[in-house]
């Protein structure tokens, strides 16, 4: 548990309130669950969700505005596991936020929503995009109640958080 107080610390330099880094970690979570689909080749869009299916591990790009160093961003990992079309976030092995996704993989850029069944945003929609980068897959989410982002890059002043998410090996 101090190895995980000392990660959040380090984030505080960011400007993370209690209650930002509680909405980010559910975004992280759920944006993990969809990296779970970038195994697999298929180009086909209706084969995103399928493709998210398994465990991924997070590394925090961006939140904000504001790059993270990599020294950071490895200081701060979480697991995301999909199976179907629901959805569990880790954090330290630990279930953090459950729910279920929702992919609209006709648009551009490919959407998700993200509806947590558990937390403070309950039954709330948190809008992102996402895309497959060979094995990696990459999304960003805004907070529920905020506009969905349209560019895989975050903006000042909100909580946007960019994810890249590898596959676990099993």
């Amino acid at each position: 548990m101090a190895a995980h107080r000392t990660k959040v610390t380090r984030l505080n330099k960011y400007k993370f309130t209690e209650e930002i880094r509680m909405k980010q970690g559910m975004l992280l979570g759920l944006a993990i669950i969809l990296a779970v689909g970038a195994s697999g080749a298929s180009d086909n869009p209706q084969d995103d969700l399928p493709r998210m299916a398994g465990t991924w591990e997070s590394h925090l790009l961006e939140a904000g505005g504001q790059a993270i160093p990599p020294q950071e961003r490895d200081g701060f990992k979480m697991k995301l596991v999909i199976r179907g079309s629901t959805y569990a976030f880790l954090m330290e092995e630990k279930q953090f936020i459950a729910g279920k996704l929702v992919l609209d993989p006709s648009k551009k850029p490919r959407t998700i929503d993200a509806i947590p069944n558990e937390g403070p945003h309950r039954g709330k929609l948190q809008p992102g995009i996402y895309q497959f980068d060979g094995e990696d897959m990459m999304f960003v989410f805004a907070e529920p109640g905020q506009r969905r982002p349209t560019e895989f890059r975050t903006r000042a002043g909100t909580t946007e958080m960019l994810i890249l998410y590898k596959r676990v090996a099993k």
